[in-house]
């Protein structure tokens, strides 16, 4: 039970990561393409 909940949320974890890493590198690359 433990073990299920504890990849349940090294899970959501990582798409939060993931959606994160997503935004900041398309803020970055709007960035480098405004003059």
């Amino acid at each position: 039970m433990a073990r299920e909940l504890a990849d349940r949320v090294w899970q959501l974890e990582l798409s939060a990561a993931s959606a994160y890493l997503v935004e900041d590198r398309d803020l970055l690359l709007f960035d480098a393409g405004t003059p």
